[in-house]
């Protein structure tokens, strides 16, 4: 979790360690703070720095940043064969780039059902496939 790494990069930055090794960071299923990731780049000499995304409900990290990339403020991109869109709760409307909803994920890795719940895996997923995420 960001909170882990986080804690780790601050133990190394109060403790006077160096890791000259730890060139990469992949952060999964968490947003990164402004604050983690200038503790994090401050801790350790990284070639790349990378924020995906996944849920146990996908099954998977549904999301990827090139190699070499430093960049924490994103998702990155759809992995192969994952659809995504972000929709306005309330509306139902796709929204477009910069604005806030849910994402909503469609993939062959998504679950099927939460195990005898019929009810819950109707609040989550769509009758056209969409696992909404929250």
């Amino acid at each position: 979790s960001t909170t882990s790494i986080h804690r780790l990069a601050t133990h190394i930055i109060e403790s006077g360690i160096r890791l000259p090794s730890v060139r990469n960071v992949v952060v999964v299923a968490v947003r990164v703070t402004e604050k983690a990731a200038e503790t994090i780049f401050s801790a350790f000499c990284l070639k790349s720095f990378r924020s995906m995304y996944g849920t146990t409900e996908l099954s998977n990290v549904i999301s990827w940043m090139p190699r070499d990339t430093m960049e924490h403020k994103t998702i990155g991109f759809p992995a192969p064969d994952v659809q995504m869109k972000v929709v306005d709760i309330d509306t139902g409307k796709v929204l477009g780039p910069k604005e806030h909803g849910e994402l909503w994920v469609k993939s062959p890795t998504n679950m099927r059902a939460y195990y005898n719940n019929p009810d819950a895996t109707a609040e989550v997923i769509t009758p056209e496939g969409w696992l909404r995420t929250g």
